[in-house]
């Protein structure tokens, strides 16, 4: 039997099952009879071990039973059974256990369902109101003041129906939640994915600042979201916002992946490239509405100079994309190793002085 063995020894072999194996061997355990009180002690240890296992590791949080698809070795559970937990007075030890328990990484998932998006809506308030300073629980602020990190993913799947005007204010609503510097969540986040949301056409130039304040985000995509370059007012007495990603765009300082794929991004000015932090390891801008790169002047920097870490770059399927300055590439120290232009339309004689570069640098060029 488990409680026979050493803590160690146990917490190898438990690290060896499935969450459903380990549910199934609680069961079991817990089933013994005609036992000892020294060996029920011992086995409500190993119990409590089991627990500690099933959610100690990475933990999602979905907002559908549908989606709850993890792989079997981490814990999943729907949003409303998480707050349940967490504010239930129930005394039991899978519960117990779960409020004294951090998991080393808890992802919330919220992916709208074509067919009802009116779900998708409440449950992204609901997860406002839980993060909310004024009104989350005292159990709430305990366990993610002691939590490791976490993520956040909302996908809109605004590729399959239009999205409305209320899952709109409740994806915003979320994000400056979850950006307001008092909560817990605020610093613990490491990844943000907010996708095919269309959030690219409503108030950019006041929900892009909010990014800055979220200090240890390393991955963040928000690709599929109509991002422009420019920013159109329709009042004749305002002028329109130009270079909306190099000038309003406050990024987080620790960022090493920035996703901007499929937005509509019409140029890549220098002030993007001197904004971005200097973390920065890989750029994705897939998809976008990219006619050139360049021409740079003499007293203007390259990726390399402003981006030293960078060693992937993707311009893939910028079919508007005709070229490309080498001396965008240009610096005295780089370690970028790949750059991809798939399906885009360089001038013929721009793609050799490219790969003249590249062989010069020593990266690769995939077309």
């Amino acid at each position: 039997m488990l409680h026979a063995l050493s803590s160690d020894l146990v917490t190898r072999i438990l690290n060896q099952l499935t969450i459903q194996d380990t549910y199934g061997f609680i069961a079991s355990a817990l089933s013994l009879t005609h036992i000892s009180p020294l060996q029920q002690n011992a086995i409500n240890s190993v119990v409590i071990m089991a627990y500690q296992r099933i959610y100690g590791g990475k933990l999602t949080v979905y907002s559908n039973l549908d989606q709850t698809n993890s792989p079997q070795f981490e814990k999943s559970m729907t949003l409303s059974a998480f707050q349940d937990e967490l504010s239930t007075t129930r005394d039991s030890v899978e519960i117990n256990t779960f409020k004294q328990t951090r998991p080393q990484y808890v992802v919330f998932v919220f992916i709208r369902q074509p067919n009802d998006y009116t779900k998708f809506v409440r449950d992204l308030n609901a997860f406002s109101e839980l993060i909310d300073g004024k009104t989350r629980s005292r159990e709430f602020v305990a366990y993610f003041e002691s939590l490791l990190q976490c993520g956040l993913t909302i996908d809109g799947s605004s590729v399959v129906s239009l999205m409305t005007t209320s899952s709109l204010v409740a994806i915003l609503k979320v994000l400056i939640s979850i950006s307001t510097k008092s909560n817990a969540v605020c610093e613990k986040l490491t990844t943000i994915t907010i996708r095919f949301s269309q959030i690219g056409r409503y108030f950019v130039t006041q929900w892009c600042r909010l990014f800055s304040r979220f200090i240890n985000v390393t991955h963040l995509d928000i690709s599929h979201n109509f991002i422009p370059s420019d920013e159109y007012v329709f009042n004749i007495n305002e002028p329109s916002m130009k270079d909306i990603i190099g000038t309003c765009f406050q990024w987080p300082p620790r960022l090493r992946y920035l996703n901007l794929d499929r937005n509509d991004i019409s140029y890549l000015s220098c002030e993007l490239l001197r904004r971005l932090p200097d973390t920065l390891e890989v750029l994705y801008l897939a998809g976008n509405q990219l006619s050139a790169i360049g021409p740079f002047s003499p007293e203007e920097h390259g990726v390399n100079h402003y981006l030293p870490n960078l060693h992937t770059i993707s311009f893939n399927f910028n079919v508007r994309l005709t070229f490309i300055d080498p001396a965008f590439f240009a610096a005295s120290k780089a370690i970028l190793k790949l750059c991809c232009v798939k399906n885009c339309n360089l001038h013929q004689g721009n793609l050799p002085q490219l790969l003249q570069v590249a062989k010069q640098m020593n990266f690769t060029i995939v077309v």
